[in-house]
């Protein structure tokens, strides 16, 4: 069943977890005062809360979900499961990942670098400049000194009848001498300033190019990275019995995942009061936009949008981003609880916009599609769990055309 998708541009509301409560008893304190819904169906602003409370209660999202996937990481391995080649598939993606993440901090560098050399180079060409003045103006001081000469300064002084035009004239001469040495000093400093200023633009442009060479090394890695898991793609593949092997897996992650969605609804149960308001999701069933523009086949237990890498991700429904990081069999992951004990993920992308502990409003971008975790190449999975369990989310889906 084709399942088509619609987006449009939202404004990311983040807020910073934080407050003075225990990681798990006090958990998320703060999402008690999410935001009503007024009169009319339409959310109201968010709550101003403290830096301080939102930074706190973050660490305590951390900290919970830290928890569980130790937990899961745990149960998996006293179950002594056998090594699949989805595990396989996971190194390699986490290796593309890691890469992905340098190769990211170090174009961003680079960039910093780049825009450094101009100033730097600004700056050379203005303590030329600011030296060159200085050196006309002492040249023209020395000549006037010189031309006089010892005898002429002397000569000069003596021959004045006046006694107090004598002593202006010494002290002439002494202000003229006192300028010279300050202008001497100051011609001395530019000299240094620019020394420095070419020094500083040459280790910019040295390292530029360690920075570039630096940058080929991780992208030709990286490269060869994608060209194993490609490989490894292929194998699975060709051979029908590693094929069947994978889904069982595939259908073990999707377990794992159903315990670990009602663990962390728990979690966050223990924490978030009774009275937390999200916008009530359930009234919009049947309404709500797919989070990605393409074209999406039903995949149970969710859908599977076919998209180019990178392409934009968003947020169904108003939420509280309580899982953004890498999850075994779905890549790089975010969760989102919208409030109703209903959950949607998001799946296989090639990088995470969102954040944990971020609020998020409905066509907000949250992450950007790509193939992490994925045997069928690059898109967006996507599933709704209710209580934990997987619902089908067509039926949450507003239908083309609608």
């Amino acid at each position: 069943m084709s399942v088509s998708s619609r987006s449009g541009w939202g404004r990311m509301v983040r807020f910073r977890l934080s407050g003075s409560i225990p990681a798990l008893a006090g958990l998320l304190l703060w999402a008690c005062l999410a935001p009503p819904v007024m009169a009319g169906g339409k959310p109201a602003a968010p709550p101003v809360v403290s830096r301080e409370e939102l930074d706190k209660n973050r660490a305590a999202l951390t900290q919970v979900v830290q928890r569980l996937k130790a937990e899961q990481e745990a149960l998996r391995q006293a179950k002594q499961q056998e090594r699949t080649l989805l595990d396989d598939l996971e190194q390699l993606d986490l290796t593309l990942e890691k890469g992905r993440q340098e190769l990211e901090k170090l174009t961003a560098s680079m960039e910093e670098t780049r825009q450094e050399i101009p100033w730097l180079e600004e700056r050379i060409k203005e303590r030329k400049e600011r030296l060159e003045r200085q050196r006309r103006l002492m040249a023209g001081q020395m000549r006037m000194i010189y031309g006089l000469g010892e005898q002429g300064m002397i000569k000069m002084i003596l021959s004045q009848d006046d006694a107090a035009l004598a002593q202006r004239s010494v002290r002439y001469f002494g202000y003229l001498l006192e300028a010279r040495h300050t202008r001497y000093q100051a011609f001395r400093e530019s000299i240094q300033a620019l020394n420095l200023a070419i020094s500083e633009h040459q280790v910019a442009l040295n390292r530029l190019d360690s920075q570039a060479t630096e940058q080929s090394k991780l992208q030709a890695n990286r490269q060869e990275r994608r060209k194993e898991r490609q490989t490894l793609l292929e194998r699975v593949r060709a051979d029908g019995e590693s094929r069947a092997r994978q889904v069982e897996a595939l259908q073990q992650r999707q377990e794992e995942m159903t315990l670990f969605v009602k663990r962390l609804e728990e979690a966050l149960a223990e924490a978030l009061l009774a009275n937390a308001r999200y916008g009530h999701i359930a009234e919009q069933k049947g309404k709500l936009p797919p989070p990605i523009h393409a074209q999406g086949e039903e995949r149970p237990p969710g859908i599977f949008y076919k998209a180019k890498e990178s392409a934009t991700v968003r947020s169904i429904f108003r939420g509280h981003v309580v899982y953004a990081d890498w999850f075994k069999g779905y890549g790089l992951l975010v969760i989102l609880d919208h409030g109703d004990h209903l959950f949607t993920l998001y799946g296989h992308n090639s990088r995470l916009v969102a954040n944990h502990g971020d609020w998020v409003e409905k066509g907000d971008i949250i992450a950007e599609s790509g193939d992490t975790g994925s045997l069928t190449g690059p898109g967006l999975y996507f599933e709704i769990r209710h209580q934990g369990e997987a619902t089908d989310p067509t039926a949450w889906l507003a239908k083309k055309g609608a």
